[in-house]
């Protein structure tokens, strides 16, 4: 790239490369259509930039030249006079990568000349001569500033903010090195320094004009950096309702979901466990749930890549609703943080997909400074919490008698005597077997191993880490779950730190090992006297009769042997890409990937049948699912600050597609149980399910927000969305929020009347977000094939499934939340409190239809509104803050409020108005109104819809009051201790519920073993009993099946949990720099140790007798650093 220098009549122009001046003319144009190129595909920059870093050295060289060097290092245009040339003077400077306004101060100090700068162009005109013009009276001199800011290491801190505290309007900010020029200020004065993470710093001078400024980072939770959508923020700028969770939380907890480690640390984020089983499903709720039919959870996104939590496996239900959970797929190990996003001000700028919320989960990135590797290693036990109180089998003996000889009149004659295999003498009425501890009551393995190697120069960063994981059962046999997992990261920023470039990405292999079906249920049911499970070679006990019947057709060893097994690959990666244009203004773009693939497999062995069965016929179950998900998001920010305050621009858009195919097969005719395993064995191949769906996604989006001297906050977003899942009427829709923040703790009568307060801000933020949780072509006519033994023409048939809906809309929730952020008493004392209130309108529901039309509803959307209320206070202080012992403390409680507060028309709606109540939650369950047991007959009775007693409830009309499972209030109380090396974190978790209570067991009577509770039975006329006559026969299962859906089968299910323990020792740098090591830790984490609850069931926490409760996990490890 040459200078040439133009020479028109007077007036001559240094340009920065060859090009005439009508071609300079066209550059605005032509660059505002490559802006607009460049955000449509992304990113493309070149290497040949200019750093506007000035490295000069020459002596008695003529300014025409000086200048065209500086042209051609910078990008500046000089304008100058002609006959200005003759009076320049010969310039010797030697300068070395300095800003180009400090290089144009020293080349022009001793020259005859004054000069401006305008945008790209310096303006060269002769100094006027002010020997005689009359000066303003003035006791102070007038100097230019100019220095550095660095932080504790030495390097430059770039875009910290400079200002003279005696001239508000004396405001700049620091270049890429931490450089800084203030023109025209005064001799004497103060100068304050202040950057984002740092403590702000005010320095006097006097007759100085070359400063180096040395930050300290910010201790103060305050100042703690957290990560916002497309973008981060800190916690005293914040308008946002965020909780942020940190690595230094997640790493002490031996969890296999990062979404457990949040488990009553977060207020307003409900996490409920489908089991104890490794990789089972959650439930995860943020401020409630909004949908009455459609999608509740909250939005993840993984280093700006959007992911699915739900795992695409569906051939077992050991791992809950969904096949488990895919976050299960993401190593804990490798997070940094985990954001909660859930006011409208921190979602609205994800529209439709965050109505439920989002959670950012951040990974670990490379860090400067010298190599290090860390080895992190822990090995455990787990056991169940809590065993169902059984009876025993006198107990059990003496109701099965009663029902079967007293109350229902058989005898030993009696045709189905012979089967009664528990009492009359096939089985020994002598044993008693503890089936919980013989089925879930053995001990889990529980095996960790974590590497990682990070390090890297000031403009390079890396990281690579490597994890192995395995959890084994609690169930016999060798069943268990092991992950296998890599993680990588590079950041590079070029010299000038213009231009960013980051690579990152996570691969977890995880094969799970498990039956297909959960055995707890089995545990409980199981009669006490039971055969033993296997035979004395360790074949399955069939416990046969010499005829050759078998007695024992339920041993759960057969459903265990029934094997189950799934591989699943996850693979997430995400580059960045950014460049500053100008000072401010970036352009970048982030382009995601998210594959999970998933291999299952699925067997019934002939050796685990009923050898009493006829037709038994071994089989197999394979299916494959593969999710490809990729998004490009490109960019532009601007920020800039002046005396009018601090702007930060961002405009956006997102492009996403999202790729499902997934298919299942059934084999049956194989030779032998070895080879279920290969498809091409089976003599009959049956297709069971086939999967294709494409979603697509885009959008534009942009966020304005303006801070004035860190006091007054404002934010303002919007975003337009389009969804493949929605008919070509409705496609696209808008969103906005709204936040602002008062931080009130800066006002001069605030700060010298409350001297105990240190910060206090009023924050309130509404807005607008939506959901498209409804799944893919609802809005379109969809077919099925139709099977026929004798197909027509060959060919199968297809039949409608439902009319087209075209006009579906999107569900819209409105959010409203005013907060206020305390800390007081010397920063040892902070509370944060949030008012939400959220409605949900636009509900998409199932529109009733007349049976003329083909089918009996359509899908569309009905004007019902839902609200979500409530309010969330945490509580933190630092209670003793001393040389060698301090402690921490913290409590957070949510006290949340569902209901439906309108559906017109509701009783249009059957299938609605049996399950709604205006006023009421919508997770409420209708149930009877319990009247007690009769005392003359011995069965449960009800009130009826006119409040009369009946023990035949009509199911329609008599279902008079409701019961919600949904918490009251729930919370945690954590406390850390540290006493020199040692260190001590506990967390409890307390949650206010009610649950299922099974008192009235499963038909008491019939051949399985029931709780405790039954023991209050009637027995005889006269009786006042809680649960009603035994039987073995099922009469009275109608009366039994309404006691399970009254108000009495749900009681107390509160509890107080000790959710996790984490004791560590870290060993002094003294003694670890003899061995070069870096740092060393020994520790023992302990999750779920122990439970405080009146609750009758199994576990507390889900409620179920179904499923494996939480296990209670104990692990040692050591932690070393070199």
């Amino acid at each position: 790239m040459e200078n040439k220098i133009h020479k028109g009549g007077r007036l001559s122009k240094i340009w920065t490369d060859g090009t005439s001046i009508n071609q300079k003319l066209k550059l605005p144009v032509l660059a505002m259509k490559l802006s607009i190129f460049l955000l449509a595909i992304s990113l493309h920059v070149s290497a040949a930039v200019f750093s506007q870093q000035i490295t000069i050295s020459v002596s008695r060289a003529p300014l025409r030249e000086v200048m065209q060097t500086i042209s051609k290092q910078s990008g500046y245009n000089f304008l100058f006079k002609n006959s200005l040339s003759k009076e320049a003077k010969p310039v010797t400077i030697t300068l070395s990568h300095v800003p180009v306004e400090i290089a144009l101060e020293k080349i022009f100090q001793d020259q005859p000349f004054s000069y401006t700068i305008d945008h790209n162009s310096v303006v060269i005109t002769k100094k006027k001569d002010q020997s005689n013009t009359p000066q303003p009276p003035s006791d102070r001199s007038i100097l230019t500033l100019k220095g550095r800011i660095v932080d504790s290491t030495g390097i430059g801190l770039p875009r910290a903010t400079v200002l003279i505290k005696e001239q508000k309007d004396k405001i700049t900010f620091t270049n890429e090195n931490g450089e800084f020029l203030l023109k025209s200020v005064p001799d004497n004065g103060t100068i304050v320094a202040s950057m984002i993470g740092f403590q702000t710093k005010e320095i006097k001078y006097k007759d100085a004009s070359d400063l180096l400024i040395r930050l300290k980072a910010s201790n103060s939770v305050l100042d703690e950096v957290r990560v916002i959508a497309y973008g981060t923020t800190t916690t005293r700028l914040s308008t946002s309702n965020i909780t942020s969770i940190k690595a230094s939380e997640i790493i002490n907890q031996p969890v296999n979901n990062p979404m457990l480690a949040l488990q009553g640390r977060v207020p307003g984020l409900y996490v409920e466990v489908g089991s104890g089983n490794a990789g089972s499903s959650t439930q995860v709720r943020v401020q409630g749930q909004n949908s009455i039919a459609n999608g509740s959870d909250p939005f993840y996104v993984i280093d700006g890549v959007p992911f699915n939590s739900t795992s695409p496996a569906y051939l077992s239900s050991i791992l809950g609703v969904n096949g488990g959970s895919a976050l299960s797929f993401i190593n804990p190990a490798d997070i940094e943080s985990i954001e909660v996003l859930k006011d409208a001000d921190a979602t609205a700028i994800y529209g439709s997909r965050a109505a439920n919320g989002a959670v950012l989960i951040t990974t670990k990135k490379g860090v400067a400074g010298k190599t290090s590797v860390s080895v992190n290693m822990q090995t455990g036990i787990g056991k169940i919490t809590r065993k169902l109180k059984l009876l025993n089998t006198q107990e059990y003996l003496n109701l099965r008698r009663e029902a079967y000889f007293t109350n229902d009149k058989f005898t030993t004659s009696s045709p189905n005597y012979p089967l009664q295999y528990d009492i009359n003498g096939t089985w020994d009425s002598t044993k008693n077997t503890d089936w919980q501890k013989e089925l879930i009551g053995g001990t889990s393995r529980y095996s960790d191993i974590q590497a990682m190697i990070s390090g890297g120069s000031k403009g390079t960063q890396f990281k690579f880490g490597a994890g192995y994981h395995k959890e084994t059962t609690v169930y016999p046999g060798d069943l268990s779950d092991t992950k296998g997992s890599i993680s990588y990261n590079m950041n590079h920023t070029s010299t000038n730190k213009r231009f960013t470039f980051q690579l990152s990405g996570n691969y977890l292999h995880d094969l799970n090992k498990l039956s297909y079906l959960d055995v707890t249920g089995a545990a409980i049911k199981l009669a006490p006297n039971a055969p033993d499970l296997y035979t004395n070679d360790g074949g399955i006990n069939w416990a046969p009769l010499p005829n050759g019947k078998t007695t024992f057709a339920d041993n759960p060893i057969a459903l265990l042997s029934n094997a189950y097994r799934v591989k699943t690959d996850n693979l997430l990666a995400n580059a960045q890409i950014a460049y500053e244009i100008i000072p401010g203004l970036n352009l970048k773009s982030s382009f995601g990937f998210n594959k999970l693939e998933t291999d299952e497999f699925r067997t019934t062995p002939l050796f685990a049948i009923n050898p009493s069965f006829i037709n038994r016929i071994r089989s197999a179950m394979y299916g494959g699912s593969n999710s490809q998900n990729w998004i490009i998001e490109p960019q532009l920010t601007y920020y800039t600050e002046n005396k009018f305050g601090k702007f930060n621009f961002l405009i956006g858009s997102t492009f996403q597609r999202n790729n499902l195919k997934g298919n299942s097969f059934t084999g049956t005719g194989y030779n032998t149980d070895a080879e279920l395993s290969n498809m091409m064995a089976a003599s009959n191949l049956t297709i069971t399910n086939n999967v294709i769906a494409d979603y697509s996604y885009s959008a534009v989006f942009g966020r304005i927000s303006y801070n004035l001297r860190d006091k007054y906050l404002l934010n303002i977003t919007g975003r337009r969305d389009g969804s493949s899942r929605f008919g070509a009427q409705n496609l696209f829709h808008n969103f906005y929020s709204v936040g602002g923040a008062w931080i009130f703790s800066s006002e001069n009568w605030v700060s010298q009347n409350l001297r105990f307060l240190n910060f206090g801000k009023l924050r309130a933020s509404y807005g607008t977000t939506g959901s498209d949780q409804i799944g893919d072509y609802q809005y379109l006519n969809l077919y099925t094939q139709v099977y026929a033994d004798l197909p027509y023409m060959g060919s199968t048939g297809i039949e409608a499934l439902g009319h087209a809906s075209p006009y579906i809309q999107w569900e819209e929730t409105k959010k409203l939340n005013i907060g206020l952020d305390l800390t007081m008493l010397n920063n040892r004392l902070q509370l944060t409190a949030n008012y939400f209130r959220n409605r949900s309108s636009n509900q998409l529901l199932a529109y009733p239809l007349p049976i003329v039309t083909g089918f009996s509803s359509v899908y569309r959307n009905i004007p019902a509104k839902v609200q979500n209320s409530g309010l969330e206070l945490v509580l933190k202080g630092d209670i003793i803050n001393g040389k060698n012992f301090k402690w921490n403390s913290s409590v957070n409680i949510t006290l949340p409020s569902n209901k439906l507060i309108s559906f017109p028309d509701l009783v249009d709606y059957p299938s609605y108005s049996d399950q709604l109540i205006i006023g009421a939650p919508i997770t409420l369950i209708r149930v009877y109104k319990f009247a007690g047991v009769n005392s003359q007959t011995g069965v449960y009775q009800f009130y009826d819809v006119n409040n009369k007693i009946t023990s035949s409830p009509n199911t329609t009309t008599d279902k008079t009051t409701w019961v919600d499972l949904t918490p009251k209030f729930y919370g945690g109380w954590q406390n850390q201790f540290q006493y020199k090396g040692f260190y001590l974190d506990f967390l409890f978790q307390f949650v206010k519920q009610i649950g299922a209570n099974g008192k009235a067991g499963n038909i008491p009577g019939v051949a399985t073993n029931q709780p405790v509770s039954v023991l209050d039975r009637w027995k005889n006329p006269g009786d006042n009993e809680p649960v009603q006559r035994a039987n073995s026969t099922g009469r009275y299962f109608r009366q039994e099946s309404a006691f399970r859906s009254s108000d009495a089968a749900y009681s107390d299910a509160s509890f107080i949990r000790l959710k996790n323990v984490s004791l560590s020792y870290n060993f002094s740098s003294t003694l670890l720099q003899k061995a070069r090591i870096s740092q060393a830790r020994v520790y023992i984490n302990g999750q779920n140790l122990l439970t405080f609850t009146n609750y009758l069931g199994m576990d507390p926490e889900t409620r179920n007798f179904a499923f494996l409760p939480p296990l209670k996990i104990i692990s040692i490890g050591t932690q070393i650093t070199f």
